[in-house]
C-alpha cells in the first residue's frame, strides 16, 4: 500500500487505483495506476510504502492491553522509483480524464 504524505499541511492520503486523491491543503496527490505503480504530483510530496502481509500480521497479532501496539514494516519510497513517477501537479480537475492523469 502506498501513501502521499504532504510536507505543506501534514496530511497523508491513502492512494486508490484510477482514482486521484490531493492532501488536504491540494499541494500533493496521486493515483494507482494499476495495483503497484502509482503517479503522483507535488514538490512536498513524500510516498510512503508498507507491506500488506506486515500490517496484516501485525493487526493478527494485536495485544488486547500493552503499552504499545503490533509493528509492521513501513519505509519512505525513493523520489526515483520504478514504482513511482512524478508528474505535474494538476491545474484543475479539467486535466483528469476518467481518472487518469493526463501529462502531455
Amino acid at each position: 500500500m502506498k501513501l502521499v504524505m504532504c510536507l505543506e499541511c501534514e496530511d497523508v492520503v491513502r492512494l486508490f487505483p484510477e482514482t486521484p486523491r490531493w492532501c488536504q491543503c491540494k499541494a500533493v496527490g496521486g493515483v494507482y495506476v494499476d495495483g503497484v505503480n502509482a503517479k503522483v504530483w507535488g514538490e512536498r510530496a513524500y510516498v510512503i510504502g508498507f507491506l500488506n502481509s506486515s500490517l496484516a500480521r501485525a493487526i493478527k497479532h494485536r495485544p488486547d492491553r500493552a503499552d504499545q501496539g503490533e509493528r509492521f514494516e513501513a519505509f519512505v519510497i525513493p523520489r526515483e522509483s520504478e514504482s513511482i513517477q512524478m508528474v505535474p501537479v494538476p491545474k484543475s480537475i479539467k486535466e483528469l480524464c476518467d481518472g487518469r492523469i493526463i501529462t502531455e
